[in-house]
């Protein structure tokens, strides 16, 4: 088992602070970097081996954020913009991409190349 701990934190200027921080419990992690090039389209990458509901949590990052730069979890059917980063804790929260989620399908309608950053915390056995 390995423990990751995560935290994330909002501040409102003259308004609400909010934060939350936890350590969650996964059997195994994966990180995964690639470079989207400029127009690319239909790039897949593999986030696990596994079967739908073994992964616990999902971070994506990049070099860029840009509604032209997308994501799906469903082959291409929703594309998701990848506006900003996207942290997703617990298989509840993993569970809103609404499709298995081993492999991510990849567009980049920009003229410049975006550097990907994945790192996904799963369960390793069924």
């Amino acid at each position: 088992m390995e423990s990751v701990n995560w935290a994330v934190h909002v501040d409102v200027a003259s308004g609400p602070k909010l934060s939350a921080a936890d350590t969650i419990t996964v059997e195994a992690y994966d990180k995964v970097s690639l470079t989207l090039d400029a127009n690319a389209s239909n790039v897949s990458v593999d986030l696990q081996p596994g079967t739908a509901g073994q992964i616990k949590l999902l971070l994506i990052t990049a070099s860029a954020y840009d509604a032209d730069v997308t994501y799906s979890a469903d082959a291409g059917t929703t594309k998701v913009p990848l506006d900003a980063p996207l942290v997703l804790v617990g298989g509840g929260a993993v569970g809103l991409l609404q499709a298995d989620p081993t492999t991510l399908q990849w567009d980049n309608g920009t003229a410049d190349p975006v550097a990907i950053q994945i790192f996904v915390g799963r369960d390793a056995t069924p």
